[in-house]
């Protein structure tokens, strides 16, 4: 779809992208290339990329890896209050629940923590910068699990957790 040029001086980011959505759909290679040579070129001033690259990834990773915690950490939550108002119903499964959960919540925790040792930083020190924190809920499922079953972590898993959070941390272009 070429335009007059005047027109593509005019497009706002919008509509830029959604005219290089289409050309790339269209295989139009040309296209492609005026709205890149039309567009307005900006000059910045930005933190050292290298500082810039190592905060923000480790915040986006320490966030990545709290996700799952956070799921399986009020999944315990749940687990604990059916064991503590349940009134002996269904008692058992959910003793059950509350191990797995707190079994999976330790797990990926640990993997962040090995992780962390492996680029050399402190675990809750990023968690805290992160804004990741445990909850009463969460310390009070992780005590009270431990009266009923075994809530260590599975290792191999933890290995997993911590390969896998470094695999990211070392891909090329994050840092």
């Amino acid at each position: 779809m070429k335009m007059p040029t005047k027109i593509y001086e005019r497009l706002t980011p919008n509509e830029r992208f959604l005219a290089f959505v289409e050309a790339a759909a269209r295989r139009d290679e040309e296209e492609l290339d005026r709205l890149n040579t039309t567009c307005p070129m900006k000059t910045y001033q930005i933190e050292d990329p290298a500082y810039f690259l190592l905060k923000t990834n480790a915040m986006l990773i320490t966030l990545i890896a709290h996700v799952d915690a956070a799921w399986h950490s009020e999944l315990a939550s749940f687990s604990m209050a059916l064991l503590i108002l349940g009134g002996g119903k269904h008692e058992e499964k959910a003793i059950d629940c509350l191990g797995v959960f707190v079994r999976r919540y330790r797990t990926q925790t640990d993997g962040f923590a090995k992780f962390c040792d492996a680029i050399g930083v402190n675990p809750e020190s990023l968690r805290q910068a992160a804004g990741c924190r445990v909850g009463p809920m969460t310390k009070m499922a992780l005590q009270i699990a431990g009266d009923y079953v075994d809530t260590a972590p599975v290792l191999e898993e933890v290995d997993a957790v911590a390969n896998q959070l470094l695999a990211i941390w070392r891909a090329p272009g994050v840092v």
